[in-house]
């Protein structure tokens, strides 16, 4: 099987406020094997987030290739990468960005607007399958915005899995959880990478690195040159 997510000597840029050049990232090579649980640590300002968007096709480098799933995406055009994004990563987010007035269902099926179901599977059957997994099924009815932060994420990750995703990509996933409540999506996390899903996940939470199994990436001793 190929890799889930491969980087080849990323570099990235941006343009600082006096108008010069800011490297953010310099030669930057990272391979995530087929379901691994892989962490990405670093202090804030190290790149974490740019790298992140890049491995999500949300944004290019500027030099280097990016292999999502054994597939060159790097100079796809912008339909076609929006396209494999949709279809093959799952995301979760510190903010879950629910819609707060729609119900736990709806937030669910709202994934499908981003990627067309395989043949044979119904969006909805499948939206109830990923809230039964994550414990959520029950409160499929409520409005997402009456929820705890701890069922928003459960929420949020059913949403990054309805459609079953090559890779899952987490910023700061229990960023905005209490430690306890934290705990238990890690116990999720840990439970869906048990089921072979691919994962990386970007923390500054040293209680990541404590997962069995888990793959450490520090930034600054990434191949960065």
């Amino acid at each position: 099987m190929p890799p889930a997510l491969r980087l080849e000597h990323i570099a990235k840029s941006f343009r600082g406020p006096d108008g010069l050049p800011v490297r953010v990232l310099r030669d930057l090579t990272l391979e995530l094997p087929p379901g691994a649980l892989a962490v990405l640590t670093g202090p804030s300002g190290s790149g974490k987030s740019t790298l992140l968007n890049i491995a999500g096709l949300m944004d290019r480098p500027d030099a280097g290739r990016v292999f999502l799933d054994g597939q060159d995406a790097t100079d796809l055009p912008d339909a076609a990468r929006s396209r494999l994004r949709g279809q093959k990563i799952g995301f979760v987010f510190q903010r879950f960005h629910l819609l707060p007035r729609r119900t736990v269902l709806q937030n669910v099926l709202f994934r499908f607007r981003y990627a067309s179901p395989p043949p044979g599977l119904k969006p909805k059957s499948a939206a109830l399958a990923a809230l039964d997994r994550v414990g959520m099924r029950p409160l499929a009815a409520r409005p997402a915005g009456v929820l705890s932060a701890g069922e928003m994420q459960r929420v949020a990750i059913a949403r990054a899995i309805v459609l079953p995703p090559a890779l899952l990509l987490a910023d700061e996933p229990t960023g905005n959880l209490d430690p306890a409540t934290a705990v238990t999506i890690m116990d999720l996390f840990r439970s869906l990478n048990a089921d072979g899903l691919s994962m990386l996940v970007v923390t500054h939470s040293a209680a990541w690195l404590q997962l069995p199994g888990v793959l450490s990436f520090p930034l600054g001793h990434l191949d960065l040159g």
